[in-house]
C-alpha cells in the first residue's frame, strides 16, 4: 500500500513540476476506513487517497484532473479529466470537454459520470444569464444512433413563491439502445424559508417516482433534523440515485437498473453539535416493498470528532434488518466503521 500512495504522491509532483506554480491548485484527501462486521467478526480495511489538480492557463480557460489510488489494490483511477473554456464572445457561457460528472437536481433521476457510457468521452454547453442557468452535455458517439447519452439542465433561481426564495429545475436524460435504451425528465423545488429547508422533486423514468424532503437548525442550538419521504412505482429506472433511495439498491433484488417492487421509503434523521469539535448524527431509514413483509431498516448512528484542522475522525454504527427473509434473499447485518480522514 505504501509503495501505491508513494507511485501516486510522485505522479502529483512531476504534474506539478510540469506546470507553473503559482497557477496550479492542487488539493486532495487521505482517507483510511476500518470496518468490522459485528455479526462474524470479520475485519476488513482499507486506504484512499484522491488528488485534484485545477489550473488555469488564461482567465477564460480551466484545466481539472482528479486522481485517485485505493490501497485495497487498484493502484491508480482516473476519475475525471476535463478542460473548460469560457468563450469570450458569449458571456455566461462555457464548453466542458473530457470526462465528468453529471447530475441531476438532488441527484434522483441520473447521478454518474459521462464517461460511464461506453467508456466514453463527452462535451458540455453550459449558458446562464441572471437567474436562468441552461446546460446541455452528451458523449462522444454523436453520430451513432445506438451509443449517444444525453443530458439536458434548465433551472431558475432565486423565485419568491409566497414566503420562500425558489429555485426550479428540470431535468431531462436520453440513453440510445447500447448505453441503456430509455430517458426521464423530473422536475424539482428548492425552497429556502426563515424556519426551514424544503425540497420537491417528481421523476418518471419508465414510470413515476417522486420525494420530498425538509430540514431545519432553527429549533434549538446545534441540532439540525431532518425528515425525507419517497415514493418509486414498480419498473422505475433511473440513472443512478444518490438520493433518498441511496441505501437501496436495486440489484439486491437481481435488478441491474429497474426497482422491481414498488418502493416507499421515510428517513427521520438529526445531528448535534456537542462542542465546537464533536457531532453526533442519527438517521432511520425505512424503505416498504408492496411485497408483504418485505422491508428493510437502517439504523445508522454516528460521531465525528475535528482531531486538528481538516483532520476529523468518525466512528459510524449500521443496524440493517430486514423483514421477511424468505420474501428477500439477504440476511440482516451490523456493522462498525471508524475512518479517518486528512484532506489538504
Amino acid at each position: 500500500m505504501k509503495k501505491k500512495v508513494a507511485i501516486l504522491v510522485a505522479l502529483a509532483v512531476v504534474v506539478a513540476m510540469a506546470m507553473p506554480a503559482m497557477a496550479v491548485d492542487i488539493s486532495g484527501e487521505y482517507e483510511v476506513e476500518y470496518d468490522i462486521n459485528l455479526e462474524d467478526d470479520e475485519v476488513d480495511w482499507g486506504s484512499e487517497i484522491e488528488l485534484e489538480f485545477l489550473y488555469s492557463p488564461a482567465d477564460n480557460v480551466t484545466a481539472f484532473v482528479d486522481l485517485e489510488a485505493d490501497g485495497r489494490g487498484d493502484i491508480l483511477e482516473v476519475n475525471n479529466v476535463w478542460i473548460d473554456v469560457e468563450p469570450v464572445q458569449l458571456p455566461g457561457s462555457s464548453v466542458r470537454a473530457g470526462t465528468f460528472g453529471v447530475a441531476a437536481a438532488q441527484d434522483f433521476l441520473y447521478d454518474g459520470n459521462i464517461a460511464r457510457f461506453d467508456n466514453d468521452a463527452g462535451a458540455q454547453f453550459s449558458y446562464a444569464v441572471d437567474n436562468i442557468n441552461v446546460s446541455l452535455a452528451h458523449n462522444l458517439d454523436f453520430f451513432d444512433d445506438d451509443k449517444a447519452a444525453l443530458f439536458l439542465e434548465a433551472s431558475m433561481s432565486d423565485l419568491e413563491l409566497g414566503p420562500a426564495l425558489t429555485t426550479a429545475t428540470v431535468n431531462f436524460f436520453n440513453l440510445d439502445e447500447d448505453v441503456g435504451d430509455r430517458n426521464g425528465f423530473s422536475f424539482a423545488l428548492d425552497s429556502s424559508l426563515d424556519m426551514a429547508d424544503v425540497n420537491f422533486v417528481f421523476a418518471n423514468a419508465e414510470e413515476n417516482a417522486f420525494a420530498v424532503g425538509a430540514s431545519s437548525d432553527q429549533l434549538a442550538p446545534g441540532l439540525t433534523v431532518g425528515l425525507d419521504i419517497g415514493l418509486a412505482d414498480e419498473d422505475f429506472a433511473p440513472e443512478g440515485h444518490d438520493g433518498i433511495f441511496d441505501d437501496f439498491d436495486p440489484e439486491y433484488q437481481g435488478q441491474d437498473v429497474q426497482f422491481d417492487e414498488d418502493l416507499m421509503a421515510i428517513i427521520p434523521s438529526a445531528s448535534y453539535s456537542l462542542t465546537d469539535s464533536l457531532t453526533a448524527s442519527f438517521s432511520y431509514a425505512l424503505y416498504d416493498f408492496d411485497e408483504d413483509d418485505a422491508d428493510l431498516d437502517i439504523l445508522t448512528l454516528g460521531a465525528e470528532y475535528d482531531l486538528a484542522e481538516n483532520t476529523a475522525l468518525e466512528v459510524e454504527f449500521e443496524d440493517k434488518s430486514w423483514g421477511d427473509e424468505d420474501v428477500i434473499d439477504n440476511s440482516d447485518t451490523q456493522s462498525l466503521t471508524t475512518t479517518l480522514t486528512v484532506n489538504f
